[in-house]
């Protein structure tokens, strides 16, 4: 009986070893496929808000935890206004969006002229502001960390004029809703 010869023997190891290595490479990538996200929605996110019709602009931080609802800050600057508050919100791994509401207050204060005897008097009030915020959480995979995950969406933010009568002296320009563009990261994960 003839012996196979030793280049034959070799090519046969050779394809082999490449079938079962390529078969246990499938293997790891295998397995059943889940619905839902890829990206992890815990951590902390900061964005900003680009008012492109109006000089606006607002950024925020906002906190995601592993159970209940997330809260960070927020500020919102808008034709030489400045305006601070909270952001809330909630993230769905399931759908990988965010939904958040904005509670945003600009206290100012304004010198009145009393014209029957040429007094003035300061006048504090504040104007109360709120929105929504609603984006997509979108992965940019786990080799480039949490830094990789960005934040794409919108966010409507209106301010309402005081109860106390001071509306009068408030400017127009800050009681028009705006709708700003989204854009923002991941900074950590949690």
């Amino acid at each position: 009986m003839r012996r196979p010869s030793p280049v034959l023997s070799l090519l046969a190891a050779v394809l082999c070893h490449v079938l079962f290595v390529a078969s246990s490479a499938h293997a790891l990538s295998g397995g059943p496929v889940y619905p839902g996200s890829a990206v992890s929605t815990t951590g902390t996110y900061s964005g900003a808000l680009i008012g492109l019709l109006q000089n606006s602009l607002g950024l925020f931080s906002l906190t995601i935890p592993r159970t209940g609802v997330g809260t960070g800050t927020a500020v919102v600057f808008k034709a030489g206004y400045f305006a601070s508050g909270q952001i809330t919100g909630v993230a769905d791994p399931q759908s990988a969006n965010l939904n958040g509401v904005l509670d945003l207050q600009y206290r100012y204060s304004l010198l009145v002229l009393n014209n029957s005897n040429g007094t003035t008097s300061t006048l504090s009030t504040t104007i109360s502001g709120g929105g929504i915020v609603t984006a997509s959480i979108l992965g940019g995979g786990s080799r480039f960390g949490a830094s990789a995950i960005r934040l794409t969406g919108t966010a409507q933010v209106a301010f309402v004029a005081p109860p106390d009568g001071s509306n009068s002296a408030v400017d127009p320009v800050l009681l028009e809703p705006i709708t700003y563009t989204l854009i923002g990261f991941k900074q950590q994960e949690l």
